[in-house]
């Protein structure tokens, strides 16, 4: 049984390699035969090509600065959800925190003299 799966193994790869080998020529031939066509049709867009990077450079430019300010705010909006939902668990504790003081502060005597 293993050595029917090495054989069919060997076997698939050797298909793969000749056809492989065939495209690899096929593609060959058809780039040496359309190169004309493309050196030609390359220089006549090129100056289309150079039209359309200058304007998405200028578009990159003018999107820019708008993309990054949107997304500082956004950044802003999620540290400060970050920090609330930090901040929202210890609500009791200051709350907790602040009727003790309360009553501390009802309960102590008032100070007569002043220690300047």
């Amino acid at each position: 049984m293993g050595f029917l799966f090495l054989s069919l193994t060997m076997l698939g790869g050797m298909l793969a390699l000749t056809l492989g080998a065939v495209f690899f020529f096929i593609r060959f031939v058809f780039s040496i035969v359309f190169l004309p066509f493309k050196l030609v049709f390359g220089l006549l867009l090129f100056p289309i090509w150079i039209a359309r990077a200058v304007l998405k450079l200028l578009s990159a430019v003018l999107i820019l600065p708008v993309l990054l300010v949107g997304g500082l705010i956004v950044g802003l909006g999620f540290a400060l959800a970050a920090l609330v939902t930090a901040v929202i668990p210890l609500v009791p504790f200051v709350l907790l925190g602040l009727i003790v003081w309360g009553l501390v502060r009802a309960f102590s005597r008032p100070q007569l003299v002043r220690p300047y």
